[in-house]
């Protein structure tokens, strides 16, 4: 039931019936699909685990929405943060863990050839988990997925609807490059391509997430 609710609601986010920013209020929405709060509520936290919605201490649940500062300050923790795992998976120069990278890599580029948003937004969330993984240290992981999920959740929401125009092959490149340097760059040259890559992520997110924010005004 938790995961036929969670469906529903994912669908309603997605295809736009609740907008960013939106309240969930959980006795109206018990009462429309017929269900207990206790299954709608188990449902509400797989969705805030996505990164489609959040819980405020006292006011509820609401979908996924983000500012421009928040957005700028996910990118200093990821940037900052990811270049330590990615500094400790070329340090440690695994065989096995840069196959790994490398298939999640392959994975992004055949969702992004097919530009297919769902699979793609999936794919890309998986590449930087394993980056985290990888650099086997928990506290990183811990700390990326906390701060991301939000971030990835919202650009799905906000992505889905102009995929046509989404820079597919753009955003493969720079994470095939990320693959590149991990497996092959100079230190130097890792920390700055990152630096880099990040700085084209940051800037292109606030200029799609802006936009579809103008839209909705």
């Amino acid at each position: 039931l938790r995961d036929t609710i969670a469906d529903r609601l994912r669908a309603s986010i997605l295809d736009g019936q609740l907008r960013p920013g939106d309240r969930i209020v959980e006795l109206t929405v018990a009462a429309q699909l017929g269900v207990s709060r206790a299954p709608l509520r188990e449902a509400l936290w797989q969705l805030a685990k996505e990164g489609l919605v959040r819980f405020v201490p006292n006011r509820g649940a609401f979908v996924a929405d983000l500012s421009e500062d928040d957005i700028r300050d996910i990118f200093d923790v990821r940037t900052a943060l990811e270049i330590k795992a990615a500094l400790r998976i070329h340090d440690r120069a695994d065989p096995v863990d840069l196959a790994t990278l490398d298939a999640c890599c392959a994975r992004l580029e055949a969702a992004g050839a097919r530009r297919d948003m769902r699979a793609f937004a999936a794919a890309d969330m998986e590449y930087h988990r394993t980056i985290w993984r990888l650099s086997r240290n928990p506290l990183i992981e811990d700390i990326l997925a906390g701060v991301s999920a939000r971030f990835f959740g919202y650009g799905l929401i906000r992505d889905l609807p102009k995929a046509q125009v989404y820079e597919f092959d753009r955003v493969v490149a720079e994470h095939r490059r990320i693959v590149e340097l991990i497996a092959k760059g100079p230190r130097a040259k890792l920390v700055a391509g990152l630096e880099q890559a990040f700085a084209h992520f940051r800037d292109y997110s606030l200029e799609r997430f802006t936009a579809a924010r103008r839209t909705d005004g």
